[in-house]
């Protein structure tokens, strides 16, 4: 999931020896370290997502991709554009690498299908955040960008943390969930749990120093903001329930909850707040994150 400690987790892999390939992402005021994404790998697939109209953070981000769309022209077209980089990349490599991208949350199922054309050994690695510190994090990066609220990075976290539980275990596929919160309370048993997830890599005592180097508390950023909003309880549940040991094998649907929706496809009318004037502070709650409306010449 997007703000959920990826770019952290890449970052210590790439520091343990896992090559990252390809041209990768430059940092920014929100990833000053970068993003540890192949660029290439990123446009095929925002591209995708927005030719099936699901772009991740738009409102039909948050819903399930289209009946039947592994057979969709446009995944004919991202399919051949990501199997010739995977081939190139597959004969160049000599050891593990990865590639790290939140929108492969949602394709996986396209990733299963390359990997088993291509003979490739698939491991998947989920970065789990508390909902709240990645909500609050979506609301200031992309709030003002594509008018993400509250509830849509919600049903964001719930949807594509659970849509990789489904498809990884449905595929039989070895499945690491990795706590981003942990990283900052005990950084020597994560980073141990970590090493068990990927037993073939053997890091040296210099790379697994150069690893923990890079944890720093300013990582965690959203953590102040994120104790100020209210979360589902279906989400703190559902977070709980992710960072056991080990997996369970039973989960909720990937749907987000209905109170969820509901609350987001409600709003507010004009007729609401005249007659309850004490909803003001809901609706400017719900509204705050959304861009200031454009005065039209």
């Amino acid at each position: 999931m997007h703000r959920s400690g990826t770019s952290l987790l890449s970052g210590l892999l790439q520091r343990l020896g896992v090559a990252l390939p390809g041209e990768t992402i430059a940092g920014d005021q929100h990833n000053p370290e970068g993003y540890f994404e192949w660029d290439e790998v990123v446009a095929i697939q925002e591209r995708l997502l927005i030719d099936l109209d699901r772009w991740w953070p738009s409102e039909q981000g948050a819903l399930p991709l289209p009946e039947g769309w592994l057979a969709h022209p446009a995944v004919a077209i991202a399919a051949a554009q990501l199997r010739q980089l995977l081939s190139v990349e597959s004969a160049r490599q000599q050891g593990l690498w990865a590639i790290k991208d939140p929108r492969c949350s949602r394709l996986l199922p396209l990733w299963i299908q390359l990997a088993a054309e291509l003979d490739l050994p698939l491991q998947l690695l989920l970065a789990v955040r508390d909902p709240a510190e990645v909500t609050a994090s979506l609301l200031h990066r992309d709030g003002p960008l594509v008018g993400m609220d509250a509830n849509r990075a919600q049903q964001l976290w719930w949807r594509h943390n659970l849509e990789v539980v489904r498809d990884g275990q449905a595929a039989n596929l070895s499945l690491g969930v990795i706590d981003f919160g942990r990283w900052f309370v005990e950084p020597e048993a994560q980073l141990e749990l970590l090493l068990s997830a990927l037993p073939s890599l053997q890091p040296t005592p210099a790379q697994r120093q150069s690893a923990l180097d890079l944890i720093r508390p300013e990582h965690r950023r959203s953590d102040s903001a994120a104790q100020k909003l209210c979360i589902r309880p279906e989400l703190r549940r559902l977070h709980q329930r992710l960072l056991r040991t080990p997996l369970p094998r039973r989960w909720p649907d990937s749907e987000p909850p209905r109170a969820l929706c509901r609350q987001a496809a409600a709003g507010l009318t004009h007729q609401d707040l005249t007659q309850d004037p004490t909803r003001w502070k809901e609706w400017l709650e719900l509204h705050r994150h959304y861009p200031a409306p454009r005065c039209s010449v």
